[in-house]
């Protein structure tokens, strides 16, 4: 999708003349009241401002409206527009024929009413509206392959989560026959090769010997034979905070250490005991129960972070859950891992710079050197300070 830099085309002004342009031009001066209008553009009549994308790439856009300008946010390709707010207050979006991700908001409180219409035609639209009410949204399509939240609240998202872990099921890209090796050889190393099985294999040896005669063999009931305990449990709901980030260590695996690190697997801390995170059947939201089955945890948060960014991030954990875990580990924000979803997610709200690690795979271990982070609780000291591999680690462990 095109939203700035340069264009060759033909330019549309209000009196519908055709202004032919063979060199390549940005955006004229608005005195001039002419837009680019070809794969791409934007459009100024009396209706006022129209937006259109065609082709069949999944976009990710955000529309941030103002009483005075409207900026225009290409996630995939994190480019930017802002362009003077037409003068009737009305935004015309006409979508392609991808799977699009759409968000409309407002950059303060609006003074004035501003329509914004999206004609959603093509493949499955997942729109989220925005809690201002001089904002009015109405969006046309298929009401089966549309998915509208009418606002960004917490609330919200927790109350569509089916709703958008369906929509995101339904559009999870089909596997190459070499990805699908790929994958399930990450799920082999990353989940089934667990020597920890060994207990349990022996209690069940144990339990067979007692059916045979003569046998008299104790069985105990089944035990939770991880080092976290529900106290450990307890201690880490009532200290957690919306958008901290959970990392997990759990004994068994023995080529994690060379290949991930200390830290095999990170999370979003929700509310109320509750975790987003991606693990081999995608990303879910799970009970703190569940993610601490583990050996060693650690509950990190981002001290420069504002609660605005951190409910951004949140949100855009949310929009991501149902889909594949990434086992490319690459900045495909179709697919996430785990420590690859935090990432993201900071990017989103500009908590992160958008170039921030650009192209690398970022394991669990990595993200101990994120700036402004700092050590809330963990019961494993001993992971942590063996973790700490650099100046900014030592910063974070240490406290």
């Amino acid at each position: 999708m095109y939203i700035g830099g340069t264009i060759q085309g033909e330019f549309l002004i209000p009196n519908q003349a055709v202004i032919p342009c063979k060199e390549k031009q940005s955006f004229v001066p608005l005195t001039h009241q002419c837009f680019p209008y070809g794969r791409s553009g934007h459009i100024y009549r009396q209706k006022g401002l129209n937006w259109q994308w065609s082709g069949t790439r999944d976009e990710f856009v955000t529309v941030s409206i103002s009483d005075t300008v409207i900026e225009l946010h290409d996630h995939r390709s994190n480019s930017r527009r802002v362009l003077p707010a037409p003068v009737l207050r009305r935004l015309q979006i006409n979508t392609g024929k991808g799977n699009d991700v759409i968000h409309v908001k407002t950059r303060e409180p609006l003074q004035q009413p501003f329509a914004v219409n999206i004609d959603a035609h093509g493949a499955n639209k997942f729109i989220v509206g925005t809690s201002d009410p001089m904002v009015s949204l109405q969006v046309t399509h298929e009401p089966e392959n549309l998915l509208v939240l009418p606002d960004d609240r917490a609330a919200t998202y927790e109350r569509y989560e089916p709703g958008i872990r369906r929509w995101n099921e339904a559009n999870r890209c089909r596997d190459s026959w070499f990805k699908s090796i790929r994958r399930r050889l990450v799920y082999f190393f990353g989940r089934d090769l667990n020597f920890r099985l060994t207990p349990i294999l022996t209690e069940k040896m144990k339990r067979f010997l007692a059916w045979l005669p003569g046998h008299t063999v104790p069985v105990a009931p089944p035990q939770n034979t991880y080092f976290t305990t529900p106290q450990h449990i307890a201690e880490l709901n009532s200290m957690a905070h919306p958008g901290d980030i959970l990392l997990r260590y759990q004994a068994g695996y023995p080529f994690d250490r060379y290949f991930v690190g200390v830290w095999q697997h990170a999370g979003f801390y929700l509310r109320r005991g509750r975790v987003i995170d991606a693990m081999g059947n995608g990303i879910y939201l799970r009970s703190m129960e569940a993610f601490a089955e583990a050996d060693g945890l650690v509950l990190l948060r981002m001290s420069t972070a504002t609660a605005g960014q951190l409910h951004q991030a949140l949100a855009y954990a949310f929009e991501q859950i149902g889909k594949w875990y990434n086992v490319d580990f690459d900045d495909n924000i179709s697919e996430q891992y785990c420590s690859g979803l935090i990432i993201n997610a900071f990017k989103f709200a500009g908590i992160l710079d958008a170039g921030y690690r650009h192209g690398e795979s970022i394991h669990p271990d990595d993200l101990l050197q994120l700036p402004g982070l700092h050590l809330v609780w963990t019961n494993r000291p001993d992971l942590l300070k063996s973790s700490c591999k650099n100046a900014l680690m030592e910063l974070v462990c240490s406290n």
